[in-house]
């Protein structure tokens, strides 16, 4: 599970995302993070779903599970002189699903990890932050 989690962080931190330094604007899952003062970030969930196979043994094993990440931007946000978070919001998640498409092959180690599909939800406004959850499903051959 280690090296599953590897190749989604891995992608996830090599990726272009506008608004986000992989460095200090994600709040790794289990990992004590302040977002005070940021402008936008990202928290991440790595949910194990299932371990399956078709055989009878432990040949053919496949992994399936959620890579959940957050994008979060300041609420009611007017950096540009207007209210606009939202639309940084949008930009954010966009540019995260890019990263994550259908079919996209991850690898670390000897993980080969598929993406079979990104879902989001509804936004949401929590405390002073605007939230868009982002559900990446994958699976592990």
């Amino acid at each position: 599970m280690n090296d599953i989690y590897s190749a989604l962080i891995t992608r996830l931190t090599s990726a272009t995302i506008a608004h986000i330094d992989p460095a200090t604007d994600i709040a790794y899952d289990n990992a004590d993070y302040d977002p005070t003062g940021k402008d936008a970030w990202l928290a991440t969930n790595f949910i194990f779903v299932e371990r399956s196979t078709t055989a009878k043994t432990t040949t053919g094993l496949t992994d399936t599970g959620i890579f959940q990440v957050d994008v979060f931007v300041p609420l009611n946000d007017s950096t540009t002189g207007i209210k606009q978070y939202n639309m940084r919001a949008n930009e954010i998640a966009s540019d995260v699903l890019s990263a994550f498409a259908q079919n996209t092959e991850l690898t670390f180690n000897t993980a080969k990890v598929y993406i079979n599909n990104t879902t989001f939800a509804a936004p949401l406004q929590s405390e002073s932050w605007y939230h868009i959850p982002l559900s990446i499903n994958f699976t592990r051959i």
